[in-house]
């Protein structure tokens, strides 16, 4: 008889049960190791409560081991319980399942088929399905927390292993099709999806974001099957899954496990996609006009969507491939219109990759279960998370921005054209100028600006400011100074040089142009231009040249200070670089 049964038959029915004893009680009186609350003792075993009891040494020595382990317990708070739905808070839902406890109760009627047993109940089978996913415990770890098979770790680990199959059947047939797959949602609903920058961008049509994501395996005994599953770009064996993203992040499908060879490409992945039938997805990409998003990554793919193709109704768009080292302003900004819309798919990645059981390395028996496990989280992330775009909060800031954007996207950059021709190069007049947080008078004729000015005049969104801190913190130098360059012949330009983030052997310059400012007017920026492959656009700016802007305009006004984390960051790291000893830099760094 379980543990916690033993103690409520002596609390509730004044019935004592040794440990060793052979007494035997039927499951169908039992809820996850406890006795039913309607539990009824019939017969003369029953005393009254005014009755004495006579007990021999072994039997009371017996009573009093076990109210003491009680008492112990009751302390320490006993194991997590999800059968008594006020047991624990809001928080503690989160913390260990991901949802909060209303969210929990809104799954259980997708678990029909699962019943209440003398181990656990459905509340807690339904808990062990999100701890593991959440939190990536062991089984038997995961057992020893809701107290199942209290004491024998290799009962509890093989109940909750079967448990977990359990839920993970039922959640796929219940709770998956209302709330992932193309048959949930038509492309006339996915229109009610859009954002204010796809539709000003791509038409108020059907858009949906496509790429490929990783999940990191265990080395696989079987030679033919891990030569196919290991990335050479990742150095470690994987398997990949094509998500397919709408603009405010609402999830349409994910599909896979595809091997990750060679062969198993982004565009290869979409190919056999859209002309798998059973997949379903290709029916819904063929009603009516259709925008498809991509990445680089899918160039060989584009082919799959010209006018002679057989999805000749989807418009396709990624960012360009530029032949040189650095983009055109023409391609930079149909590039940055294109990474304004698709960042939701990798904010998805991220946000399902929060459950731990997605971002660790996984045996190759899990590798079965990938996608019934990726699809039931990603289908509660669609039912109960909000959605990654808001489409209906500061409507009126994301039209001005989008249309900002539209109307720039054409515009050439003159100031890159005065400096690549030579008039205005990195080896011209320069005369170097340290800015100090308590000078604001040097470089005073700089403009003055806002955050919220640069946001949506300049930079137009708010990534390119948050990096502007991170590349500040590592320019200022050790005696708090931020150097810059002025021109001697032109007064309205600002250059400075800035530290890659990636390579360490890689600097950009940056030039500014702007109007002084003047004590009757406020000055402006005029125009900007950096050497990264990013820099020449025109459609808001890179994050070099955002950087100098909101120093010298905005943040060394307001007090900026380099974080004491950046500082401490440092002198708790040991440096062993030696002259000699250096690595070979040989890899492709990702684009700043």
């Amino acid at each position: 008889m379980p543990y916690y049964a033993r103690i409520e038959l002596l609390l509730d029915h004044h019935l004592l049960l040794p440990p060793d004893s052979n007494c035997r009680i039927c499951g169908d009186h039992l809820e996850g190791g406890h006795l039913k609350k309607d539990l009824a003792i019939t017969g003369n075993y029953q005393l009254q409560d005014d009755s004495e009891a006579e007990l021999n040494t072994d039997q009371a020595s017996c009573v009093i081991k076990d109210l003491l382990e009680s008492l112990r317990i009751f302390r320490k708070g006993d194991h997590l319980n999800f059968d008594d739905e006020n047991a624990m808070s809001d928080e503690d839902y989160r913390l260990w399942t991901g949802w909060t406890r209303e969210q929990f109760k809104e799954m259980l009627p997708s678990l029909p088929n699962v019943r209440n047993s003398s181990n656990r109940t459905v509340r807690t089978a339904l808990a062990i399905f999100w701890i593991k996913l959440k939190t990536d415990l062991s089984f038997s770890q995961i057992g020893s927390l809701l107290g199942i098979h209290r004491g024998d770790t290799e009962a509890g680990r093989l109940t909750t292993s079967k448990t977990f199959e359990s839920v993970t059947k039922e959640l796929v047939e219940n709770f998956v099709p209302p709330n992932l797959g193309p048959n949930h949602l038509t492309p006339q609903q996915a229109k009610g999806h859009n954002t204010e920058y796809s539709k000003a961008f791509f038409g108020n049509h059907p858009t949906t974001i496509w790429d490929g994501t990783y999940l990191y395996i265990q080395r696989p005994s079987n030679y033919n099957f891990g030569r196919k599953a290991y990335s050479v770009h990742k150095g470690r064996p994987l398997v990949k899954f094509m998500s397919i993203v709408l603009p405010d992040g609402y999830v349409l499908d994910t599909i896979g496990p595809f091997f990750t060879n060679g062969a198993n490409n982004d565009a290869g992945m979409t190919a056999m996609i859209l002309r798998t039938a059973a997949l379903m997805i290709k029916d819904w990409m063929l009603t009516g006009k259709q925008v498809v998003i991509g990445d680089r990554g899918f160039r060989n793919a584009a082919g799959l969507f010209s006018e002679d193709s057989e999805f000749p109704n989807i418009d396709f768009y990624m960012p360009t491939l530029s032949k040189g080292k650095q983009d055109t302003a023409e391609e930079a900004n149909k590039s940055r219109l294109v990474t304004k819309v698709r960042w939701v798919v990798e904010a998805y990645h991220g946000r399902f990759k929060k459950f731990k059981f997605f971002d660790n390395r996984q045996p190759t028996a899990f590798i079965n279960h990938y996608a019934d496990l990726l699809r039931t989280l990603t289908a509660a992330l669609n039912r109960f998370r909000p959605p990654l775009y808001d489409t209906t909060a500061n409507a009126k800031y994301h039209c001005a921005i989008a249309r900002k954007m539209k109307e720039t996207s054409t515009v050439d950059n003159i100031l890159a054209t005065r400096v690549i021709t030579g008039q205005l190069s990195s080896r011209g007049r320069w005369d170097a100028v340290e800015v100090a947080l308590d000078d604001p008078g040097c470089v005073r004729e700089f403009p003055r600006i806002t955050e919220e000015d640069i946001e949506t005049t300049i930079t137009l969104g708010t990534y390119q400011l948050k990096q502007a801190r991170h590349y500040s913190e590592e320019h200022i130098n050790q005696e708090g100074l931020f150097e810059v360059f002025v021109h001697r012949a032109a007064p309205d330009l600002i250059r400075a040089r800035l530290q890659s983030r990636f390579r360490t052997d890689k600097q950009y310059f940056v030039w500014i142009q702007f109007i002084a400012s003047t004590r009757s007017t406020a000055g402006k920026i005029t125009g900007w231009y950096c050497q990264c492959r990013a820099g020449m656009r025109t459609t808001g700016c890179c994050a070099h040249s955002a950087t100098i802007i909101w120093y010298l305009g905005c943040a060394r006004h307001a007090g900026f200070e380099v974080r004491d984390s950046s500082l401490k960051l440092h002198k708790s790291i040991l440096d062993s670089q030696v002259s000699g000893f250096e690595d070979s830099d040989d890899e492709e760094p990702p684009p700043e």
